[in-house]
């Protein structure tokens, strides 16, 4: 045989192969039925982590290790090498992530990156910045490449977040105080407080308020103890301790509690002449803007007294430039509720401003030379009209 026309095979290709000689038409045919040839690539170790290829025209991947040939059509298939800043990295901390792909001929390339866990500042591209999440837990953070050809490639590699093991962060908080006190702090036996609570909720639950005294009776009212306000009376008698202690909690009904910091109530037993003054007073108004001149507007007002002492109210406006009319209340100043006819007002009496503010002021009188005022300050507009007489 011509030496041009000799086949060179080396032993180690036919291992575990078997083969059939057909002699026709002068020609020799042989035909191989291999097994798993070793002269394929397929079984090398990859760098880092672990790999998978399923676009390669040859099993494996070589470097990536671990892959799976695909359908690919051409004789090299991608492979990817996945690099970190850091092994080990602290809660919310950002650090730069890259990959090393091949051979170039494969490309353009595509990458999309992923992790368990943390953010990516740019996860298409093939190096990024990825930020820790805010608690400590291992994290796999892997790329996937796909080429050119209909191939791809992707590679893994885990990092530590310091803080411990996985905790799960909370679902709930629980509620907030922002405001606990007693009006007033300062009664005679037999008078009463109102109680005052505020709290906020940070995952915007509903609140469930509950008080409690922790050394007196429970004579809580209006509507009763577990409400955000109520009242609460002091008792009368002898032998009875001068400062009362109070408490309130509040519940979010998903299992988040708090309690407020606690407040003093001072009860005096009767000392001649003591008595406290008229507190927790509130005014309201039925319209406050765009009030028009001879407009009637009904006043409201409310308080309440420690010592049960029956108050009384007396109304005034005053206008916020001098010398213009105060407009009338009736039937009269006097009294919880009343209505106020705003003023009749030329634009002349007011230099062409369009409006002009009112304050109104209550006062509210407890008989024992103990007064207590509140305000409110509607708006009032201003007739334009100045063939309208003042």
């Amino acid at each position: 045989m011509n030496s041009k026309n000799k086949i060179i095979i080396k032993k180690e290709a036919f291992m575990n192969c078997k083969f059939k000689v057909f002699v026709g038409l002068g020609l020799i045919f042989v035909f191989f039925i291999c097994g798993a040839p070793s002269c394929v690539p397929g079984n090398d170790q990859g760098l880092t982590g672990t790999g998978q290829n399923t676009g390669g025209g040859f099993p494996g991947g070589g470097f990536t290790g671990g892959g799976q040939g695909g359908q690919g059509n051409y004789m090299n298939p991608t492979w990817i090498n996945i690099f970190a800043d850091m092994m080990t990295v602290q809660p919310n901390t950002g650090m730069g992530v890259r990959v090393e792909v091949g051979p170039m001929e494969n490309g353009p390339f595509y990458f999309e990156w992923s992790a368990s866990n943390g953010f990516f500042d740019n996860k298409n591209s093939q190096n990024c910045r990825w930020t820790a999440p805010n608690f400590g837990t291992p994290v796999n953070i892997w790329c996937m490449v796909k080429d050119a050809k209909g191939g791809q490639n992707r590679r893994d590699i885990n990092v530590n977040v310091m803080g411990g093991n996985y905790q799960p962060p909370p679902s709930n908080n629980p509620p907030m105080f922002m405001d606990v006190h007693a009006e007033p702090s300062t009664i005679i036996a037999g008078g009463s407080i109102r109680l005052v609570a505020n709290a906020s909720d940070p995952n915007y639950d509903m609140i469930n308020y509950s008080w409690r005294i922790l050394n007196g009776p429970q004579n809580f009212s209006n509507p009763g103890p577990n409400s955000q306000n109520c009242s609460w009376t002091a008792p009368v008698g002898t032998g009875l301790p001068p400062n009362y202690e109070f408490v309130c909690s509040a519940n979010d009904g998903k299992g988040g509690t708090a309690e407020s910091w606690h407040i003093f109530v001072y009860v005096n037993s009767g000392a001649a002449g003591y008595n406290t003054p008229p507190y927790n007073i509130s005014l309201s108004a039925s319209k406050y803007v765009s009030i028009k001149s001879d407009e009637d507007i009904a006043l409201t007002a409310s308080a309440m007294d420690g010592d049960g002492d029956p108050l009384t109210y007396v109304w005034e406006a005053i206008p916020s430039m001098p010398g213009l009319p105060v407009g009338i209340f009736s039937p009269g100043p006097n009294g919880m509720a009343v209505t106020w006819k705003a003023p009749h007002i030329n634009a002349s009496l007011v230099y062409g401003n369009p409006s002009v503010n009112y304050t109104i002021n209550c006062r509210v009188d407890d008989g024992h030379a103990h007064m207590v005022s509140s305000t409110i300050t509607p708006s009032l507009e201003i007739l334009t009209d100045t063939t309208v007489a003042p």
